[in-house]
C-alpha cells in the first residue's frame, strides 16, 4: 500500500513540475513556483518570488495604490544565461526585454486584505511580445 501512494504521489509530483507552454502575444497566469515555455524558442520562465507588496489592502482606504515586485527567472537557453527580472504593479519598470521579446507584467492577485497575512497563492497575469 506504502509503495502505491508513494507511486502516485511521484506521478503526481512529476505531472505538475511539467512547464506548459504560451505563445507569444498570448496573455497567460502563472501561479508562484510555476514555469512555461514560450511557444517557437528555448525560453522559460518561472514565477519566483513576490518579496515585496505594499498595495493598498482592499478594505482600507489609501492615497497611494502602492507597488508589488514581482520575480521571473528567464531562462534562454545557449548562450543566453539566466536572468531575473524585477516587475512592478505601480511603478517602473513593468516590462522587461530579453532575446527580442518583451515580457510584461499586466497585473498579480489577489490584493492585499488589511489584517491578514499576505498570500502565498499570487498569480501573476503576463504576456510576452515581440520586440
Amino acid at each position: 500500500m506504502r509503495r502505491l501512494v508513494f507511486a502516485l504521489s511521484c506521478a503526481a509530483l512529476s505531472c505538475s513540475n511539467q512547464p506548459t507552454e504560451v505563445k507569444v502575444g498570448e496573455e497567460f497566469v502563472l501561479t508562484l513556483g510555476q514555469s512555461v515555455v514560450v511557444s517557437g524558442t528555448e525560453i522559460s520562465i518561472t514565477f519566483s518570488a513576490v518579496p515585496q507588496d505594499s498595495r493598498c489592502p482592499v478594505n482600507v482606504v489609501c492615497i497611494w495604490a502602492g507597488n508589488a515586485e514581482v520575480r521571473l527567472t528567464l531562462y534562454g537557453g545557449l548562450p543566453v544565461p539566466e536572468q531575473i527580472a524585477v516587475l512592478n504593479t505601480g511603478l517602473e519598470p513593468r516590462s522587461y526585454d530579453f532575446a527580442r521579446l518583451e515580457l510584461r507584467l499586466l497585473d498579480l492577485t489577489p490584493q492585499p486584505v488589511y489584517d491578514q497575512p499576505q498570500s502565498e497563492l499570487y498569480r501573476a497575469r503576463l504576456q510576452i511580445v515581440r520586440k
